[in-house]
């Protein structure tokens, strides 16, 4: 489970950097690429899902951050300070 759950953080990672979710024919893009392929196995990977529908539809605000959950995430998925970490 715990693998799976990196795995998916990875992939997020990825999307969100490849991706402006915040642009909605990006998020279609990314939405109908994770309908058809179903590639996360966890639960995080599965609220990623459900972001990433709300961001196609484009409703766009008031998203608290994926990894930290704490902080506001202006790109639809992480915060700057966790962004900062990873992407450094």
């Amino acid at each position: 489970m715990e693998a799976d759950k990196k795995r998916d953080i990875v992939l997020i990672l990825k999307i969100n950097k490849a991706y402006n979710l915040r642009n909605t024919e990006d998020a279609k893009e990314v939405y109908a690429y994770i309908r058809k392929e179903k590639p996360f196995k966890s639960k995080l990977g599965e609220v990623f899902q459900n972001r990433v529908r709300v961001l196609a539809k484009g409703e766009s605000s008031g998203f608290t951050c994926l990894l930290c959950r704490k902080g506001n995430a202006p790109d639809g998925v992480i915060c700057p300070q966790c962004a900062e970490k990873v992407y450094g």
